[in-house]
């Protein structure tokens, strides 16, 4: 019996092949390497900037829970980014870099 191959974003494989791992996971699942609270806290300041829109700041605690899922799901949405279901990966971060980014324009 063949088994079927995963189909997970960021980890392509072929049957009977096991899964490659990504050298940094995004922050949600387990990695990255900026932390969670970093994440809250510029995701606050791009909040007070008015380049997202949060009912409310969030809690700058380190925990990945569904508000920072939320307001990284904005920021993609904002940025537009492909949804990666509220996943902080390289595109998010370069996005937030962007973004506090002062233009010499």
């Amino acid at each position: 019996m063949v088994e079927p191959a995963l189909d997970l974003p960021g980890f392509p494989t072929q049957p009977g092949t096991p899964p490659a791992f990504p050298q940094q996971p995004p922050i949600g699942v387990g990695g990255g390497d900026r932390s969670t609270k970093t994440l809250q806290g510029e995701l606050n300041l791009l909040n007070t900037r008015g380049y997202i829109n949060l009912d409310e700041p969030l809690v700058e605690d380190d925990n990945y829970g569904r508000r920072t899922m939320s307001a990284v799901r904005l920021l993609e949405e904002k940025a537009g980014i492909d949804l990666d279901r509220g996943f902080a990966g390289p595109q998010v971060w370069a996005a937030i870099d962007a973004a506090l980014t002062p233009s010499t324009a």
